[in-house]
């Protein structure tokens, strides 16, 4: 398929040919889209904001120096002073519906992709898929069916808050919560390996940092490498990563190499990261359809 060049959306990531190949999975439907907190930025509160509040109301010390890999520690200690604030707080935070949507959301749900993987609590995915009519069908933790990656379905893997949620309490946030979702061949375990072990993935807004995800990143990377080895020549599933130019450091760099990730760096022209809504509008075939901001405001 020839890939419409107007925009030269080639020229903004580090590594063509890469960027090429997962341009290359997606049209032909062969890729699920993983997606993070990036893609919910200003319109949801951050992990920092969230933790911060978090404090302030279960009434738990804070430090601004807080290193976003002590998050979910700090999340525990809010839950165990205070569950019930803690939940609220979350709900509160999350669970609403917002005012404004990031493009960059719309841009991915109007990818063929086979389905969404998301690791966020907000329902704007879910909004949006409704938005733009897409007939996805949305599978919360720990209802979670690896036959349902098909169709553009859209999966919470953490839970969800707001009106796509099964149970408001049933989320992965804190350590506890982190502990009993990867435990050792539990639901989201068994999902996640499965998910990786049979289908290309693109992750778009996240870092993959956290410890237990990073833990069975490192598993299903040897889960792998044996189906390699065991059946020679066989087509392995691809990963691929997106990050801004400016994002992480060389041991990151390190971490998607040593776990079978490709990095694509991409330059993100502005705060708003639209180096990103270009690259995704070219797949699209669309031509920019807004203003040059991050995001989209409803009213006010």
């Amino acid at each position: 398929m020839k890939i419409d060049q107007t925009e030269n959306w080639i020229e903004l990531v580090d590594c063509p040919d890469i960027a090429q190949e997962a341009f290359t999975i997606v049209r032909n439907e062969e890729a699920v889209a993983f997606i993070g907190s990036g893609i919910s930025a200003k319109c949801y509160p951050s992990w920092g904001e969230i933790i911060k509040k978090l404090c302030e109301n279960c009434g738990v010390s804070y430090s601004e120096n807080i290193n976003s890999e002590n998050f979910i520690e700090k999340a525990e200690e809010c839950k165990q002073k205070h569950e019930d604030k803690y939940h609220e707080t979350l709900a509160d935070l999350l669970g609403k519906q917002t005012t404004i949507f990031r493009f960059t959301c719309d841009l991915l749900l109007r990818l063929p992709f086979k389905s969404y993987i998301t690791v966020n609590l907000d329902p704007m995915l879910a909004i949006r898929a409704q938005y733009l009519n897409k007939k996805s069908e949305i599978f919360v933790y720990p209802f979670l069916k690896n036959e349902g990656i098909r169709n553009g379905n859209i999966f919470y893997i953490h839970g969800s808050l707001g009106e796509f949620s099964h149970n408001p309490k049933k989320i992965v946030f804190s350590k506890s919560e982190f502990e009993e979702a990867y435990v050792d061949k539990g639901i989201l375990e068994s999902f996640l390996i499965q998910l990786f072990a049979f289908n290309n993935v693109i992750f778009f807004g996240c870092r993959l940092s956290e410890p237990p995800l990073y833990k069975l990143l490192e598993v299903i990377k040897k889960n792998i490498e044996q189906i390699s080895h065991a059946f020679p020549g066989t087509s392995l599933p691809k990963r691929f990563i997106f990050l801004a130019k400016d994002e992480g450091d060389k041991e990151l760099d390190s971490y998607y190499k040593r776990i079978g990730i490709n990095l694509i760096r991409y330059n993100k022209i502005n705060e708003d990261h639209r180096g990103l809504d270009k690259i995704l509008e070219n797949w699209c075939d669309l031509k920019p359809i807004r203003p040059e901001i991050g995001f989209t405001s409803f009213g006010g």
